[in-house]
C-alpha cells in the first residue's frame, strides 16, 4: 500500500571553483578590497518525478553554509511530475516595496557568502563540504514535507564551477503514514462495497426463490 519510490529529482548547482574564488580574495591588497569579496552560489531545481497523485508543491533548502531555509513560491498548478519553481530573489525579498523586473521570481535560487578574510574563506570551504538538502513540500497548511534528498558538492571545491545532479527523493515517514492510512481506508471502502452488494445479490436470489415456491 505505500508509493513507489520517487524516481528522481534533478539539479543543477554553480559557484566558480572555490580553489579559484579563493586565490582571488588572498590576492586582495587592501582591507576594502577583501571584504568586497563574495561568492554567488546559483541553485536550480528542474524537476521532480513519480508522485503518486497531482500535489501542489514548493522547495526548500537548507544545509551547504545556508543560514536559514530558503523557500521556493508554489508551482502554479498541481502535478504528479512538478517542475518551474521560482525564487524571490534575496535583494527583492529584503525590499517587499521593490517593483522593477529584476527583482521578479526567477527559477535560480542565489545566495552569497562572503569569502574575504581568511575566517570567511573558510566557511565556505567548510559550507561546501556539508551536503545541500532539499525537501520537496506539499504547499498546505500546515505544510507537509514530501520526499527529502540529501546532495554532496564537494566538487566545487577543486574540480568544477557547475555540478547537475540527478538523485532518488526519500519519502518522508509523514508522507507514508499519510498514504499507508489512504490505502487503507480505500481498502476498507471497497471491502464493504463487495460485502454490500453481495447482501444485495442474496437478497435478491432469496425473493426469486421465494416466489418461485
Amino acid at each position: 500500500g505505500e508509493p513507489g519510490p520517487l524516481d528522481t529529482i534533478t539539479s543543477s548547482v554553480c559557484g566558480g571553483k572555490l580553489a579559484d574564488v579563493m586565490a582571488d580574495a588572498s590576492a586582495a591588497n587592501n582591507a576594502e578590497a577583501q571584504a568586497s569579496q563574495e561568492i554567488v552560489f546559483h541553485i536550480e531545481v528542474l524537476g521532480a518525478s513519480g508522485l503518486p497523485k497531482p500535489e501542489l508543491t514548493l522547495l526548500q533548502f537548507s544545509g551547504f553554509g545556508i543560514q536559514s531555509t530558503l523557500s521556493s513560491l508554489p508551482v502554479e498548478s498541481e502535478s504528479t511530475e512538478p517542475c518551474g519553481w521560482k525564487f524571490v530573489p534575496q535583494e527583492a525579498a529584503k525590499d517587499a516595496s521593490q517593483e522593477d523586473a529584476d527583482g521578479g521570481p526567477e527559477t535560480l535560487c542565489r545566495f552569497t557568502q562572503p569569502c574575504g578574510s581568511p575566517e570567511e574563506k573558510q566557511t565556505v570551504l567548510d559550507s561546501v563540504c556539508t551536503p545541500l538538502q532539499v525537501a520537496l513540500v506539499r504547499s498546505s497548511e500546515p505544510a507537509v514535507t514530501l520526499a527529502t534528498v540529501s546532495l554532496e558538492l564537494k566538487e566545487l571545491i577543486h574540480d568544477t564551477s557547475n555540478i547537475e545532479v540527478t538523485a532518488e527523493l526519500d519519502w518522508s515517514e509523514e508522507f507514508l503514514t499519510e498514504m499507508r492510512t489512504t490505502f487503507e481506508e480505500q481498502v476498507a471502502a471497497e471491502l464493504a462495497a463487495a460485502e454490500e452488494a453481495a447482501a444485495a445479490a442474496a437478497e435478491g436470489g432469496e425473493g426469486e426463490g421465494g416466489n418461485g415456491g
